[in-house]
């Protein structure tokens, strides 16, 4: 499924997306950055709280297309440059994890 129709479907509120036709078919949700490192999928969607400068470069290091923040934590602006910086898109919801995570799972996103 394409980013932008994962976007529209769920309502995410994009803070950083360069790439809008981005093919995204799996989906990882946790928010243990070495659990991430050792189980996330390159071209994944992650779904998580942190909006530290960690998660970036984790989702770097494994080609991780997007991130969600979930459960209305906001990421601030070095956070949001550094993600366009790297290409990756960045995104926040009010909604948690499992809802999210759902969500995805019912678009197709494994």
């Amino acid at each position: 499924m394409k980013l932008y129709e994962i976007v529209e479907k769920i309502g995410l509120k994009v803070k950083s997306m360069e790439e809008k036709d981005v093919e995204i078919e799996k989906g990882y949700c946790c928010d243990l950055l070495s659990e991430v490192m050792g189980r996330a999928e390159a071209g994944c969607i992650w779904i998580t709280v942190h909006t530290n400068m960690n998660v970036l470069g984790v989702a770097s290091m494994l080609d991780i297309k997007a991130v969600i923040i979930a459960e209305g934590h906001e990421a601030d602006d070095t956070f949001i440059e550094k993600a366009r910086e790297e290409g990756i898109a960045l995104f926040e919801s009010s909604e948690n994890g499992f809802t999210l995570s759902g969500k995805l799972y019912e678009m197709g996103i494994r």
